[in-house]
């Protein structure tokens, strides 16, 4: 019997897999470690593809920093596959842009990535990207923090968001 999973690759599934297993490390959070890369099938990733990877995350960044959601979805692939917690996988721009609305709505909200690694296609066309999300909902609020993966497509432009998966933090008894 088969099963049709929504990611398009065996990688992002291991990537999705992997991170519901990850615990977020509170003495870790004024610490912000350079990636890690690995290339699937074992080498070094080329430098040019660490860096458009480094430069990729920093214009999410950037992107979040002016609340700009267009700019955002602009690093996403019209096709994107969207999985949030506790809700169905979705393809298409119009849930992320109405998560990014509803976020940057609220006055002082703000949202960025720690990229913690990378895992790299032999060829460079495919990455996946993992991490931390920190979130905060005010200017006075504490920050919430929870676990992202990317599936990256290369393409001439620049790294495009194949799919977004992210895992809401863990909650505290």
């Amino acid at each position: 019997m088969y099963v049709a999973l929504p990611f398009r690759c065996l990688t992002c599934f291991t990537m999705w897999i992997a991170a519901a297993w990850i615990v977020v490390d509170a003495a870790s959070a004024q610490t912000v470690e350079p990636p890690r890369f690995r290339r699937a099938g074992g080498g070094e990733v080329p430098a040019t593809v660490q860096t458009s990877l480094v430069r990729f995350n920093d214009a999410f960044n950037r992107a979040c920093e002016r609340r700009d959601p267009d700019a955002i979805l602009a690093l996403y692939d019209p096709g994107v596959e969207w999985l949030a917690p506790d809700k169905a996988p979705v393809t298409g721009l119009d849930a992320p842009r109405a998560s990014y609305q509803a976020l940057f709505a609220q006055t002082g909200a703000r949202l960025a990535h720690e990229f913690v690694s990378a895992t790299v296609s032999s060829d460079s066309s495919l990455a996946t990207m993992r991490g931390f999300y920190v979130f905060r909902p005010s200017p006075d609020a504490l920050p919430v923090r929870g676990n992202f993966v990317l599936c990256l497509l290369a393409t001439s432009d620049g790294w495009m968001i194949l799919t977004d998966i992210f895992q809401a933090p863990p909650t505290q008894p």
